[in-house]
């Protein structure tokens, strides 16, 4: 079962649900889209970070319930091309990170 929860998709009381972290277009140019699949649910923090581990932006900060997809979009147009990486911390000692490029 799904339904949308605020911008959010719930996923249901799915047994095997794992966190997971999906980015793409890769590389990207102007914008990229983030899929954040979170298990547990609670306070979500993912920060877009550059090549040296560095904090860029907050791309979401905020509570999500368990079993959620959360989808984010992140405006990159104004980023200098090189690698990046897509880090997200939460709940259940959720630390996950998907690297990534902008290519201008």
């Amino acid at each position: 079962m799904t339904k949308e929860q605020g911008g959010d998709v719930v996923a249901g009381n799915e047994s095997n649900f794992q966190n997971g972290v999906n980015v793409y277009p890769n590389p990207a140019e102007y914008e990229v889209n983030t899929e954040v699949a979170v298990r547990v649910g609670g306070r979500v923090l993912v920060t877009l970070r550059d090549a040296l581990g560095r904090d860029i932006m907050t791309v979401f900060n905020g509570d999500v319930v368990n079993n959620t997809i959360l989808p984010l979009s992140t405006d990159i147009r104004n980023l200098p091309s090189g690698a990046y990486m897509m880090h997200v911390v939460g709940p259940d000692d959720l630390n996950l990170a998907a690297p990534f490029m902008i290519r201008h």
